[in-house]
């Protein structure tokens, strides 16, 4: 029995426990059973104490610190805003409803490169795909649309009738069109820069092989509401298909419809917000022998960095098509909507924003011809012709000219729709050069960063 005690003993005495330090069956400083040389070492490693809770963040100057998964230290990120007023995290934009600052930040975002060569590039504002013009897919759907998620590098969800895409950065070179397919207005957010060289055409674009014409029949930009559709901004429709049909209304009023033995399309008149607020495209002409233009879409741009656009946004209304030999025209789509969000907003002296409204459809002949879309300028859409012996339709509306209205007769003209919504929302007011072109002009309102 005292054998077995003092062996007991001079184990007990030639073995310490430290915690966190290394383990040491061969003599090492600290932990050892025996006072040979180092060369049984069980080290578990550096000291794992957790000195923070794991997500807990921190925020100083434009640097956030975050507690890594088991708090044993912080990561750092920087903040292109600053830190909030609590200085425990980020500031962040906050873009219009109902994209929220929680659709900047996504795991698993990665750059998107589009190539020169990529002339055409198809949004589905249902489902979040890309694919370009030889049907390559750029981004995979979202399974299911309405749930957060990270495809090819690209964030996307749909909410409240508004597809929003989030990226890290976005840069749309000179030769290439971005258009949109399916009936959900477009949001585009940007963790960075967005730049805008090319042209993002939010006119109705409704064909699923990729083939469209833009403002084919009485389809709609994204958001915006279709050719002979009551309701809201719609031009009037009549059941006289001798008059014409009324011009869409948003930004200003559409034109009324030409008159038949005292049947006219009503006019579609001002609604929404100068806010854009809700997110919503224009509305559709109404419809008469000849149909009614769409609306044009509606598009938001948000970006934590700066917007700058050298290229053209088109958010035009579509014209109203041609009533035949004896029948009046369709209304022309009232424009759509275009809003910018940054810190900084940029349209430089080549830079486009449009939203004019489409003219309306000439009828009474059978030579006669449907109304322009809206045009990426500060021009007016022409209403259609209505050649020889037939009545033209109105012109689209522009800048702060008001839409007219369709020729009186046997075979009336549709209305041209009125100008749709620009707004501009930044830090310290946009910058726009000498030259640019904003039709209308543009709101600007203050970019709510906290």
């Amino acid at each position: 029995m005292k054998k077995t005690l003092l062996i007991l003993a001079a184990l007990t005495a030639g073995c310490s426990f430290n915690p966190g330090k290394s383990t040491d069956l061969g003599g090492s400083v600290g932990d050892d059973m025996g006072g040979g040389g180092g060369g049984d070492d069980l080290s578990t490693g550096a000291d794992m104490t957790m000195i923070c809770t794991p997500g807990e963040t921190s925020c100083s100057g434009t640097t956030l610190q975050t507690c890594n998964s088991d708090g044993t230290g912080f990561d750092s990120s920087s903040c292109a805003l600053g830190c909030n007023s609590t200085n425990t995290n980020c500031k962040s934009l906050q873009p219009t409803a109902p994209a929220t600052a929680g659709d900047f930040v996504y795991g698993g975002l990665s750059d998107l490169t589009i190539a020169a060569t990529q002339t055409l590039l198809v949004f589905d504002t249902d489902t979040g795909e890309i694919r370009d013009q030889a049907n390559t897919v750029v981004r995979m759907p979202n399974a299911t649309p309405m749930t957060r998620n990270v495809e090819d590098g690209i964030g996307f969800h749909r909410v409240s009738g508004v597809g929003i895409w989030t990226f890290t950065k976005l840069t749309v070179p000179a030769t290439t069109t971005i258009v949109f397919k399916s009936q959900y207005a477009a949001s585009i957010l940007a963790v960075g820069d967005i730049n805008i060289a090319g042209t993002i055409d939010a006119r109705g674009y409704g064909d699923p092989t990729m083939n469209a014409t833009l403002c084919m029949g009485t389809v709609a930009g994204p958001g915006g509401s279709a050719g002979g559709v009551a309701g809201g901004g719609a031009g009037g429709s009549v059941t006289d298909t001798m008059a014409g049909g009324g011009g869409g209304g948003y930004g200003l009023a559409g034109g009324i419809g030409g008159k038949h033995g005292g049947n006219q399309g009503a006019v579609g008149p001002v609604t929404g917000t100068t806010a854009i607020n809700p997110l919503a495209g224009g509305f559709g002409g109404g419809s008469s022998n000849g149909v009614g233009g769409g609306g044009g879409g509606a598009v938001q741009l948000a970006s934590e960095g700066m917007i700058t656009v050298s290229g053209i946004i088109n958010a035009g209304g579509c014209g109203g098509t041609q009533g035949d030999a004896t029948h009046g025209g369709g209304g022309g789509g009232s424009g759509g909507a275009v809003l910018l969000e940054a810190p900084t907003v940029h349209v430089t002296a080549t830079g486009v924003l449009a939203a004019n409204g489409g003219g309306g459809g000439g009828g009474g002949d059978a030579a006669a011809t449907a109304g322009e879309a809206g045009r990426p300028n500060d021009t007016r859409a022409s209403g259609g012709a209505g050649g020889t012996n037939g009545f033209t339709g109105g012109n689209g509306g522009f800048l702060a000219t008001a839409a007219q209205p369709g020729a009186d007769g046997n075979g009336a003209g549709g209305g041209g729709g009125g100008v749709g919504r620009v707004r501009l929302n930044s830090t310290s007011g946009a910058t726009l050069d000498t030259n640019s072109i904003l039709s209308p002009a543009a709101s600007q309102g203050t970019a709510v960063i906290q």
